[in-house]
């Protein structure tokens, strides 16, 4: 089964560093990791692009091309983030924007539905994320991020696709035991998508 882990941290040593590369590992050998800060993704949107995105065309972008290839191969999509102001990071956003694209994510029609799911390869979505705050506090606030991960990304994959939520609170007042263990989670929920 082909993954595809997408890794939005600008700490390419730092836990969740760590975190998606053993989640890559754990989905087998047909996984695939893109560390955006890494691979130096603009997460902003050209002007050409914006307009072919609003006349409901394809990417051109080539970093946005190679992307959208590689997401529309995978059975099981991942995103690894650290949780920002009650929602996934810029970097990410601008990454959905540039590549979750008509003709790539979602095809436009003259009939209703007029927006329909184009990445139904996508069998499971998978959300990692790590928060400073507590659980409560999370909730009290809204989480934008987990609402993105495992509602809005239905509208791209299909009402069938299957959502994961693994997230880990307090970050900054964990133990290193407690974060292996949560490695450990991560490591074993997604093992069993090969």
């Amino acid at each position: 089964m082909t993954s595809l882990v997408v890794l939005a941290h600008p700490d390419s040593e730092g836990f969740l560093a760590t975190l998606a590369a053993r989640a890559t590992v754990a989905l087998g050998p047909a996984a695939q990791m893109l560390d955006l800060y890494r691979l130096g993704f603009d997460p902003t949107m050209s002007r050409p692009e914006h307009r072919r995105y609003l006349d409901g065309r394809p990417p051109t972008d080539p970093i946005a091309v190679e992307h959208a290839r590689a997401l529309t191969a995978a059975e099981n999509v991942v995103f690894v983030y650290s949780n920002e102001w009650g929602t996934v990071p810029a970097m990410l956003k601008g990454w959905l924007d540039c590549v979750f694209a008509p003709d790539v994510a979602f095809t436009l029609t003259d009939r209703w539905p007029h927006v329909r799911p184009a990445l139904t390869n996508v069998r499971t979505v998978t959300g990692i994320a790590s928060y400073d705050a507590s659980r409560w506090r999370v909730r009290f606030v809204g989480d934008g991020g987990r609402r993105t991960m495992t509602r809005a990304m239905r509208l791209a994959c299909g009402w069938r696709t299957r959502t994961r939520w693994l997230p880990i609170y307090s970050l900054d007042r964990t133990t290193p035991d407690e974060r292996a263990e949560f490695v450990r989670h991560v490591e074993e929920r997604l093992g069993g998508l090969r």
